[in-house]
């Protein structure tokens, strides 16, 4: 029995498939910054933890480039927890094994069309940015241009670049979005009210998938769980095409749990598909 799903929702409005970005590929490739302060190396974009960066000389030409260990239909790369003022522009280039140019972003901007979010205490920004590309290819670069930075540097925490994953039937219409907390807090003996603040809440995505195929079930989620586990990251949009509100849905997550995925009496044109709901959490 085939079947369609109704156009998805993001929170009540239409929206881009969600994207799904692996590290696999960019934490094992080689890795060379344009500049490195200090001990602030460029190895550390390839950590998990947001908080240990590199950060270049300055903000102006500024650049990462990577050499993947095979060849990678590779079309997209995250940054995370980075310092990029409202003017940072952004490109990403993609080589053949022999130097060819097989895509190209161009120059965009860091942020979405609605401009860099006015929130002081967000604790990890990010930025993404895609070329289409269907070739396979052994080296990337993303280029920084934010020469109007108060801080006189760049600097961010985590790279994730690699071929990204857009589920051809999206997440379902009524994910949910909620935050864990490190804090301690309770009332002592007299009543009286305390708490430990032990730093910025995390935020929590369930995502319901009602309608996955086989395929990309088993190539692409399936996978990815199996590669991270609990203790690995990736980077997740739920909508990458936002022009509002892309923080608040994108981010550096991990799997808050490993779900099961369950066969459903449905196929569509080639495959049967499954059921599930992931659970993330963000990395901080």
């Amino acid at each position: 029995m085939a079947f369609d799903l109704p156009y998805s929702f993001v929170f009540g409005r239409p929206a881009g498939n969600a994207l799904f970005l692996s590290p696999r590929w960019s934490d094992a490739a080689a890795m060379i910054a344009s500049s490195e302060r200090g001990l602030l190396a460029v190895e550390h974009v390839q950590t998990m933890d947001p908080t240990q960066v590199w950060r270049a000389m300055g903000c102006a030409a500024e650049s990462l480039s990577w050499t993947y260990g095979e060849d990678v239909i590779a079309d997209a790369a995250i940054i995370a927890a980075h310092n990029l003022s409202a003017a940072a522009m952004l490109r990403l280039r993609l080589y053949e094994g022999g130097g060819n140019l097989v895509a190209d972003s161009g120059w965009v901007s860091a942020w979405p069309p609605s401009g860099k979010p006015s929130l002081m205490d967000w604790p990890s920004f990010l930025s993404l940015v895609r070329a289409v590309n269907v070739t396979p290819c052994r080296t990337g670069r993303l280029d920084i241009e934010d020469p109007d930075n108060p801080a006189g540097y760049v600097e961010f925490g985590r790279l994730i670049a690699g071929p990204s994953f857009v589920p051809s039937i999206n997440v379902g219409v009524n994910p949910s979005l909620g935050l864990i907390t490190p804090d301690e807090a309770g009332r002592t003996p007299f009543g009286r009210a305390y708490g430990d603040n032990r730093g910025p809440a995390a935020r929590t995505l369930q995502l319901p998938m009602s309608a996955v195929d086989e395929d990309e079930m088993g190539e692409q989620l399936f996978e990815l769980q199996r590669y991270c586990g609990l203790a690995r990251d990736f980077a997740f949009c739920l909508d990458p095409e936002a022009t509002t509100r892309f923080h608040r849905y994108s981010g550096q997550f991990r799997f808050g749990a490993l779900a099961a995925f369950q066969a459903q009496p449905f196929w569509n044109e080639a495959n049967q598909v499954w059921q599930t709901t992931l659970p993330l959490e963000e990395v901080m």
